[in-house]
């Protein structure tokens, strides 16, 4: 790789994971929020389950442990551990990744289901959804 193609991709990777613009804020803040929220045990890590259950959410396809695998060897992550923060955000950098349309599927579902609570309150019940 030339030395003008390593400044220019470097350029890209700053814009995308270190800029403080509000693309790349709100790109790396939307990537945490999914990992955090499927991170179930809070290792830091998606392993094969938490990744799964990501992916039911989003796109309602199951994945195989061979797909899992592939997926953590092509990031170079190890399918033990499974999907640090950083791989994830690489997936969602990908042409034809949606962080958005994934964080609008996982929190606006969960935002429903939370307006649904039946709630007693003085003077009587707030059943309004």
């Amino acid at each position: 790789m030339s030395s003008q193609n390593q400044e220019n991709a470097s350029s890209v990777g700053a814009a995308i994971f270190q800029s403080s613009e509000s693309f790349a804020t709100g790109f790396s803040d939307r990537v945490r929020a999914i990992h955090e929220k499927f991170d179930q045990d809070k290792d830091g890590y998606l392993n094969f389950e938490e990744l799964s259950s990501l992916q039911v959410t989003t796109s309602g396809a199951e994945m195989s442990r061979q797909q899992f695998a592939m997926v953590c060897n092509g990031l170079g992550c190890s399918p033990v551990q499974g999907l640090n923060m950083d791989s994830l955000r690489i997936v969602y950098a990908a042409q034809g990744s949606d962080v958005d349309g994934d964080y609008e599927k996982i929190f606006k579902k969960q935002e429903k289901a939370d307006d649904g609570i039946i709630e007693v309150v003085e003077g009587g019940v707030d059943i309004s959804p």
